[in-house]
């Protein structure tokens, strides 16, 4: 089950904008604009990796949380948003591959189609009960993002690995959401990328 549980009713797009520009220029890199055919590991993520490899059947470093969006929340505007996101953003976009004896992340192009389904509530608490379970990052399964509509509310269920995600970029993903929702462009785009970089 996913421990971290977001509730964003009554928030607005531009609450915490200093906040969220200071985090931004944080992350931001000016030399990651160019996408190249793989990149290096950080130190942090190698690390990851290894613990990884000597458990892969352990959710220990999945990134798994739910955001709840009230009923004055479109799901079909909703949904087009977390699809925009998500095919916007090379972070989940990236697969981990072995070269030569290292470990590299590479982008790929492939496009990516999140639903939006219309369950009883029951269905859903079952759902989520079984949704942290163990990503497969050398077969392209390094995330798990789910679109449902319970009872005239949204709920959006993300397990993602940490080699790619951290805390922070939970913050910023639910304020992309929100932000884009409200008809404002992207906040950063190089700002799922920061990750990557920071650590170099």
């Amino acid at each position: 089950m996913c421990a971290l549980v977001i509730n964003v009713d009554g928030i607005e797009a531009n609450q915490n904008e200093k906040e969220i520009e200071s985090i931004n220029g944080y992350l931001h890199n000016d030399n990651i604009d160019k996408i190249y055919e793989k990149y290096p590991l950080t130190k942090a993520q190698q690390d990851i990796i290894v613990e990884y490899f000597n458990n892969k059947n352990s959710n220990k470093y999945n990134i798994c949380f739910e955001v709840v969006f009230s009923e004055n929340y479109d799901k079909d505007k909703l949904n087009k948003v977390l699809n925009k996101i998500v095919n916007k953003y090379y972070v989940f976009k990236n697969n981990i591959i072995f070269k030569n004896g290292i470990f590299y992340q590479q982008p790929n192009n492939k496009k990516i189609k999140i639903n939006c389904e219309n369950i009883k509530l029951e269905d859903y608490l079952e759902v989520k009960k079984q949704f942290n379970l163990p990503l497969e990052l050398l077969s392209g399964e390094s995330f798990y993002i789910k679109h449902y509509h319970v009872e005239n509310k949204n709920y959006i269920l993300f397990n993602i690995h940490h080699v790619f995600f951290d805390g922070i970029s939970v913050k910023l993903f639910i304020e992309e959401i929100i932000n884009l929702y409200n008809n404002n462009k992207f906040i950063n785009k190089n700002v799922y990328l920061g990750f990557v970089f920071r650590n170099e």
